[in-house]
């Protein structure tokens, strides 16, 4: 099973994203999640059978600390923020760090702008998003790929799913998992 973890800022859309993942429906009443939630989702992507575990962790300053401890043994970190909040984009150098900190080289990582459905309020153009891009891609051999989506229409949560299931699959723990796939005939076991 693949570790898939969401970070990023208070009220950024990382639950109602992941709702939309689960439930393919936006959640309106979202309180704010303490410390973490939980979910197990299976994909069929590109002849594989994929299971993977979706944290969800707080968002609030008070549980930085608690939340930066599920990147560890992740493959996979999602960090989401506002595009209508400019607050939520300063707290990004916070999150990738502490990613790029708590993780070894093999962790993929994706940046989430949510809230694209709200296009009068955006205040973050993808330039200036680029531009962010530009300065920790040159301070790691990570890379950082960047996703827009909306929770609350759907907009880009199909090609997230996709690129995380592409990630997950390019990491060292999938590879290992599945060379230990014994084929017999028609049927799998492992």
């Amino acid at each position: 099973r693949g570790k898939v973890v969401f970070a990023g800022p208070s009220a950024s859309g990382k639950t109602s994203i992941l709702y939309r993942i689960e439930m393919d429906e936006y959640f309106t009443d979202n309180p704010p999640t303490l410390t973490t939630s939980f979910l197990n989702k299976e994909f069929v992507f590109q002849g594989h059978t994929i299971n993977l575990n979706f944290w969800d962790t707080a968002g609030q300053e008070r549980f930085n600390a608690v939340s930066q401890n599920y990147f560890r043994s992740a493959q996979v970190i999602l960090i989401c923020f506002d595009l209508t909040s400019q607050k939520s984009f300063d707290s990004m150098k916070f999150w990738v760090n502490s990613a790029k900190q708590k993780t070894d080289g093999q962790t993929k990582k994706i940046i989430i702008g949510n809230k694209s459905d709200l296009v009068e309020s955006i205040i973050l153009n993808e330039e200036h998003v680029k531009d962010f891009l530009e300065t920790i891609t040159e301070k790691t051999d990570n890379e950082f790929s960047y996703m827009e989506t909306s929770a609350k229409s759907g907009v880009g949560i199909k090609e997230l799913i996709v690129k995380i299931t592409e990630k997950y699959l390019q990491t060292t723990q999938f590879k290992e998992n599945d060379d230990k796939t014994v084929k017999l005939g028609k049927k799998e076991k492992k």
